[in-house]
């Protein structure tokens, strides 16, 4: 399992490995917990593309030495969405989430969470060491 711990230790992004498909579209799907100050959410079937994957883990291993933003979404762009953005060469880098779950009751509507927290200058770094041997 993969996390994102905010500097504050109050807000969590939890990542954990469900499938992975080869065939057609290189994709993954991982199941998402967000917990930030207690509110809280979860999608256990978030459907990612390989190559948005390789996109956001080379952008976010730049953010060490430069300015800028990694941004990555699902393959349903309503479901979940993940932007690290550094203004400066500063202490901490903001990160920015949204996540959704469709339900059918009677008509169709997304229960949403966003919000988002600041990290560690050094969790970039973490971050894609970490997705490369625990996701993939």
């Amino acid at each position: 399992m993969l996390t994102i711990e905010s500097v504050d230790k109050q807000s969590v992004i939890s990542i954990k490995l469900v499938e992975v498909k080869h065939e057609k579209l290189a994709s993954v799907c991982l199941a998402i917990n967000v917990n930030d100050f207690g509110f809280c959410g979860n999608n256990e079937r978030i459907w990612l593309g390989m190559n948005q994957i390789n996109s956001f883990l080379e952008e976010l291993d730049k953010l060490a030495t430069k300015q800028g933003r990694a941004v990555l979404n699902s393959i349903s762009p309503k479901e979940f969405g993940l932007v690290f953005q550094s203004q400066s060469l500063a202490q901490h880098i903001q990160v920015n989430y949204k996540l959704s779950r469709n339900i059918y009751h009677p008509e169709p509507n997304y229960l949403t969470v966003q919000g988002g927290f600041m990290v560690a200058a050094a969790a970039p770094a973490q971050i894609v060491a970490n997705w490369h041997q625990n996701i993939c």
